[in-house]
């Protein structure tokens, strides 16, 4: 490079030299500059210097500053003067241009060419050619210039601003010392230099190159577009009661504030924090929330400080603080004790105690002096209690059970007495019973009708099988058709309820029937324990139009008798009245024993009735009677009744009637449609859930001639029922049908005579009636057959009655 003293002193010199020709002997006008400048050219020692003869000698000096800063430069030329006022002045020689004058010479630096004075060097500035020489001096013969070389060493600038110690060496600029484009930072890597400039380009490292930006308020420094920098250091320590900082050179600090600084952390529940001084945060007094209740969940509301007292989960296991109760649980925030100390009295003679609630215990207070109490001995009936201990009296009396028992002795443990039986063969009853094996047993050795024959109690009129038609019914009572006799019927007495008999338009409840207890007795009115549960009216539903007259319902009352057991000697029946049109017809008993026997219980023919026989020639007969009604004349089967046979007036002479029907349609006569009589209808049900009595056959139709024949055959009557209650029984039994009258004997027809059967028609058979048994043991037979059909020989053979019904459960 060019220091600025040279390049300010090369312009100086071009200044001279136009100022100190022999055409402008006034001396340029002193420039002035500053004093360091002035100092600079003085090193040179040189001032201008203008020849004696006004020409300029040598023009290499630098400058002249001022009058006062170049005073004292000289020239060693005699007749040289410093030009200090502004010119050199005329000499007497020839100045250029002038013709050579041999008298004169040139003035100085001039020479002669073509005979006149010619200064070569006029208007040559031999300046310095470039930077490594100084300026030259003009050979006033030649008019050349000289090129000195500057001083090696000399500072110098070589054009590439990369070299930073340019000098100059035999007058050429040698650069060295290049400059080094180090890394600016860690951000940036080498960079080059630009020659033109001398500046050193500045890449940046690439992003992410780890690096250190010389602070520690950040960590994990990276480059990022040349610049180093990291995530900040966190300074936040949580702590109220520091300040928190972050200086690069020193990092992280945590200044504890001053004493009483605030420190609270918004929750109002933990009191008014402050700061000690030391960095700490002081505790403030919480809020109390604890209420001394174990059933409420005791908080504190951040945000008022306020206790909060939610109640617990019900059922909550709590202390009531009683210990008298046991399983004290949280109810709607309250301990509420629950499975309370049960105080029992501990035992009969003392009285229920009290809990002490403190300790949990029962009293255990005495009962009251003759308090009833049991001794543990069975065999005293009036305990009582005496100062908390039971004592026995009035001890168990172990009489006889019953006429069939002896007086017994009392078992302690169980308070029972034993019960040994008497003497069989012991009376123990007023209708015959002895004791067999410890039971009163009715026996009966000959045959007994037990409508009319009284065994238990006195029954004026009547049997152990009482009856009464009933004409009105209530729920729970039934009135009689009058007023029975004392005896007859007794509170406790057991009793049949059952309709015997409807109409022809009324029948739907015929056969219902119930047992019922009596529970009083006043006039025509019985009264029983609990309401019947059957209708046993005209209606469906209603128990209206019961009566003994035509056309009501035949409703019966019967008692029903109960032995302890019943036995039935060989050869002895035991039998009920038969039906009579009111009532009848139905033999029912109870036993809490066996029915045993070799003997039976028979009600053949005690149901409905059969047609009776004519007494009025060419008559026909009459139907039998039926569930539905009294008999009528001859005409179709009257329900369950075989219908009567025509007499002669309808074909010549008379004809059989027809049988009656029941568990099937009875049979029809033999002239049967033309003129005989047909069979009744079937009816009921297998399971007899309602019972009927059999049905009666059909009367036979009578000759016109009644001295020399019989009149026309009555039909045979309808088996009963038979209704039998008992645990076991075994005998037999049976409610067949009656036959129809007619026999017609071999050699008896057209004798003409009343015992032969051959103008005037038979009867036809009556049907079974019901046998209904209830036990845990069935045995002996049970017979329901049908009547025969009465047999005739002109008039025919009348119809067989139908089966009748049986069932056992």
């Amino acid at each position: 490079m060019i220091p600025l003293r040279f390049l300010l002193t090369a312009v100086g010199l071009g200044a001279i030299a136009a100022s100190c020709s022999s055409e402008t002997p006034t001396q340029h006008a002193p420039q002035h500059l500053s004093t360091a400048q002035c100092a600079e050219f003085e090193e040179n020692g040189r001032v201008t210097i203008c020849h004696a003869t006004g020409s300029l000698r040598n023009p290499i000096v630098v400058l002249r500053i001022s009058e006062s800063a170049c005073i004292s430069a000289h020239s060693s030329h005699p007749g040289d003067r410093i030009a200090v006022d502004g010119d050199c002045g005329p000499t007497a020689c020839l100045p250029a241009g002038a013709p050579h004058d041999a008298t004169l010479r040139c003035c100085d630096g001039l020479v002669v060419r073509d005979e006149r004075c010619v200064d070569l060097c006029a208007g040559v500035a031999c300046g310095a050619v470039d930077q490594c020489h100084v300026a030259g001096t003009c050979d006033p013969s030649t008019g050349a210039c000289s090129n000195p070389p500057i001083a090696d060493g000399t500072v110098c600038a070589d054009g590439n601003a990369c070299t930073q110690t340019d000098v100059c060496t035999a007058g050429l600029c040698t650069g060295s010392n290049p400059v080094v484009c180090a890394a600016a930072d860690g951000c940036h890597v080498a960079g080059t230099c630009e020659p033109a400039t001398g500046a050193c380009s500045n890449p940046g490292a690439a992003d992410g190159t780890s690096c250190d930006d010389q602070s520690l308020c950040t960590a994990g420094d990276v480059c990022t577009a040349g610049s180093c920098g990291g995530a900040t250091v966190p300074t936040d320590d949580h702590n109220p009661c520091t300040a928190d900082a972050c200086t690069p050179g020193g990092g992280v600090s945590h200044t504890p504030l001053s004493a009483g600084t605030a420190c609270g952390d918004t929750d109002l529940c933990n009191g008014h924090e402050v700061c000690n001084g030391s960095g700490a945060c002081g505790a403030g007094t919480p809020t109390a929330t604890d209420d001394e209740n174990p059933c409420t969940v005791d908080s504190c509301d951040a945000v008022t400080g306020l206790a909060v007292h939610a109640p617990a989960t019900n059922g909550t296991s709590c202390d009531d603080g009683s210990a008298c109760t046991r399983t004290d649980a949280c109810n709607a925030g309250v301990c509420t004790g629950g499975n309370p100390v049960v105080c029992n009295a501990l035992d009969q003679c003392h009285a229920v105690g009290t809990c002490d609630p403190m300790s949990g215990a029962c009293s255990n207070p005495a009962a009251a002096n003759g308090t009833g109490c049991d001794d543990g001995n069975g065999c005293t009936q009036t305990d009582t209690c005496s100062s908390g201990a039971c004592t026995g009296g009035t001890p168990v009396v172990c009489a006889a059970s019953d006429a069939c028992h002896v007086a017994g002795l009392c078992n302690p443990a169980a308070g029972t007495c034993t019960n040994p039986v008497a003497a069989d063969g012991t009376s123990c009853g007023t209708g015959g019973e002895t004791c067999q094996s410890g039971s009163c047993a009715r026996i009966f050795n000959a045959s007994t009708n037990l409508s009319t024959t009284r065994t238990q109690g006195s029954c004026s009129g009547g049997g152990d099988m009482f009856a009464f038609p009933v004409t009105a019914l209530s729920p729970t009572t039934a009135t009689l058709a009058g007023s029975p006799n004392v005896g007859c019927f007794s509170v406790g007495d057991s009793v049949l309820l059952i309709n015997l008999q409807g109409t022809p338009t009324s029948f739907g409840n015929v056969g219902n029937f119930e047992l019922l207890t009596l529970a009083s007795i006043s006039g025509s009115t019985v009264t029983f324990t609990a309401a019947k549960t059957r209708f046993y009216g005209s209606g469906a539903a209603d128990d209206l139009g019961l009566g003994v007259t035509a056309g009501s319902q035949r409703v019966m009352l019967q008692r029903v008798p109960t032995y302890p057991s019943l036995t039935i000697a060989a050869g002895a029946q035991l039998t009920a009245r038969s039906w009579n049109g009111v009532l009848g017809g139905v033999f029912a008993v109870r036993t809490t024993g066996a029915i045993t026997g070799a003997g039976s219980i028979v009600m053949n023919g005690a149901g409905f009735r059969g047609g009776a026989s004519t007494t009025v020639g060419s008559q026909s007969g009459v139907h039998g009677e039926s569930y539905a009604g009294l008999p009528v004349n001859y005409a179709t089967p009257n329900f369950g009744a075989g219908s009567g046979g025509c007499g002669e007036s309808c074909s010549g002479y008379g004809h059989a009637g027809g049988g009656a029907g029941y568990a099937l349609a009875g049979g029809n006569s033999s002239h049967y449609p033309s003129a005989g009589g047909g069979g009744g209808s079937a009816y009921g049900d297998a399971l007899l859930s309602r019972v009927f009595l059999g049905s009666g056959g059909g009367a036979g139709g009578a000759d016109n001639v009644l001295y020399d024949n019989p009149s026309g055959g009555a039909g045979g009557p309808g088996g009963g029922i038979v209704l039998i209650f008992a645990d076991s029984t075994n005998v037999a039994v049976s409610a067949n049908g009656g036959a129809g009258a007619g026999d017609a004997s071999s050699g008896c027809f057209g004798s003409s005579t009343t015992s032969c059967w051959d103008y005037s028609g038979p009867g036809g058979g009556g049907s079974g009636g019901s046998i209904l048994r209830r036990g845990t043991v069935l045995g002996g037979s049970a017979s329901v057959l049908g009547g025969a059909g009465g047999l005739g020989s002109q008039s025919g053979n009348a119809g067989a009655g139908s089966a009748g019904r049986l069932f056992s459960l």
